[in-house]
């Protein structure tokens, strides 16, 4: 909650910030970015903490699996956007009574405010749990991409949205490979060799 001191009026566009005010977010996924964004809009001082070095777009990480190269893309490194508002690490502690956040360096950053989103986490190649450096994560992109080359065929487990989005990205970059599609709940046709009309307006 903020305090008088620190008052935003949206409709007024006005702001009252102190100098003891400094907002710490934990988390870089989209929501700790998002309140970064803000944050920087109206000039709060704030850190951002995140253990990765870089944000992973992982909307994109399901294409990164199938087409080589495009990982590269979907890794945006958090120094170059946020600079000396972003550190590196893990959080080992929080105190709330003392509001401070301790990290796992032993480093402590005082904080009038927190912001805690540190997401959710899922197995490869959807998301990234570990801080694997960019090449190392990429690299790994790069071998499953290798692996579905030289698949003949390719049976996708799950017929969520994940899956139905995985099986139609190999079978647009690869047409002739056999890939499985009975898992599906209903026997519904994803109509994977057939063209779809495209309507628009």
């Amino acid at each position: 909650m903020w305090t008088e001191a620190c008052r935003i009026d949206t409709m007024g566009a006005k702001l009252t910030v102190s100098d003891a005010d400094h907002v710490v977010i934990v988390g870089g996924g989209f929501g700790g970015i998002a309140a970064a964004k803000q944050l920087s809009y109206y000039r709060i001082p704030y850190t951002l903490i995140d253990i990765k070095h870089a944000f992973h777009h992982n909307m994109g990480a399901l294409r990164a699996s199938v087409q080589k190269g495009f990982a590269e893309k979907t890794f945006i490194g958090y120094d170059a956007t946020f600079k000396s508002n972003f550190k590196q690490g893990k959080v080992s502690d929080i105190d709330l009574e003392e509001q401070d956040v301790i990290m796992d360096n032993g480093e402590v950053i005082h904080f009038s405010h927190l912001i805690l989103a540190t997401g959710s986490t899922g197995p490869f190649p959807g998301k990234l749990i570990e801080p694997f450096s960019r090449e190392t994560a990429i690299q790994m992109y790069e071998d499953l991409v290798k692996e579905i080359q030289k698949a003949e065929t390719i049976v996708v487990v799950g017929g969520g949205l994940a899956g139905v989005e995985l099986a139609a990205e190999i079978r647009t970059d690869y047409p002739d490979k056999e890939v499985t599609r009975d898992w599906l709940k209903f026997q519904t046709d994803l109509l994977f060799n057939e063209s779809l009309l495209c309507i628009s307006g």
